[in-house]
């Protein structure tokens, strides 16, 4: 299925938090928000989207795996999704940010029965995103988009919700074994 990314593109528009919440961690010495930084969190993006946003902005380029780990990664991935940095985080060209941008710091959550409920933090990016972890509410309108957005995928690449459902299940039992819990935003629609 291709997406029609313009319209993708034009019905996600919500931020995490009001403003730009980049503007809460680019204080580091390149003045680069971790989320933007391809040297410190590589970016997945799907292919097709990553071919039409280099039509229409310079920002975006693809790249290959730097190191042993993200080789093997890579080599796990569906063929339509890619590794692609952003070549100019510091002027984000922000009608054109990909929607893993867009949706950061969340990722799908599915419960045990396979249900996709909602989204949760991406907790392995917790060192890099000051939102991970915090008792901050993120936008619901954000929210309620990221979910659109996931249906969409979901329902064009079924292999995108089984990998959602793995994750889901080793995050549960990773945070049953230390005593946490999983902070779960749920949509209004």
């Amino acid at each position: 299925m291709q997406f029609d990314w313009e319209r993708m593109y034009q019905e996600f528009t919500a931020c995490a938090t009001e403003g730009d919440c980049g503007a809460l961690c680019r204080q580091g010495p390149r003045g680069i928000a971790a989320c933007c930084d391809s040297r410190r969190l590589p970016l997945v993006v799907f292919g097709d989207e990553l071919a039409w946003a280099r039509a229409r902005t310079t920002c975006w380029h693809g790249m290959h795996p730097r190191n042993p780990a993200e080789r093997r990664a890579v080599a796990t991935w569906a063929e339509h999704v890619a590794l692609a940095r952003c070549v100019a985080p510091r002027h984000c060209d922000r009608p054109y940010r990909s929607l893993t941008c867009r949706m950061f710091p969340l990722e799908p959550y599915l419960d045990a029965r396979g249900r996709f409920i909602g989204l949760t933090y991406i907790y392995g990016a917790a060192r890099l995103c000051p939102l991970i972890g915090r008792q901050m509410d993120l936008r619901q309108e954000f929210v309620n988009q990221s979910m659109a957005i996931w249906r969409q995928v979901f329902a064009a690449h079924p292999e995108e919700r089984s990998s959602y459902r793995t994750a889901s299940r080793q995050l549960r039992a990773r945070f049953a074994r230390q005593g946490r819990r999983i902070r779960l935003f749920r949509p209004t629609t």
